[in-house]
């Protein structure tokens, strides 16, 4: 549902359920804005920030850290994308994780200042790929 809107943004790719060695990340998207790993939760009941399930923050930023460190060699950022909240639903920050609604992930990352040309896009790709490692971890 998500992997489809965020790979028709223009420059952008996703993996869907990337395997890694503290468990499987549900979406990471690399584009023009960087690196992003998401998480998904129920939004039922999630009426403000505060209200946010703790286990998935903690899940999706310690995925978006062991990526950093093992696979990009640079920043990703954690995002946990609540369900069924509609587009107007909590979105905000809270413990280091980007929290949007579903509806609205692609809207906001489509707005996010591109930081990457096509070349950086594409070795980013490759190092989430394993194809290609970052210096500090190929050494």
């Amino acid at each position: 549902m998500l992997a489809p809107a965020i790979a028709a943004l223009p420059g952008w790719t996703t993996t869907v359920e990337l395997p890694t060695a503290i468990g499987t990340v549900p979406l990471v998207a690399v584009g023009p804005a960087g690196v992003f790993a998401f998480e998904y939760a129920d939004g039922t009941g999630v009426l403000e920030l505060a209200d946010t399930p703790e286990p998935a923050l903690i899940d999706v930023w310690a995925q978006a850290k062991h990526l950093e460190r093992r696979r990009i060699g640079g920043p990703v950022v954690p995002v946990l994308a609540l369900e069924d909240t509609g587009a107007d639903g909590p979105a905000g920050r809270r413990r280091g994780v980007r929290i949007l609604p579903v509806e609205a992930v692609a809207d906001w990352l489509a707005a996010q200042p591109a930081v990457l040309d096509e070349a950086g896009v594409d070795r980013l790709r490759r190092r989430l790929d394993g194809t290609d490692l970052p210096a500090v971890l190929a050494a």
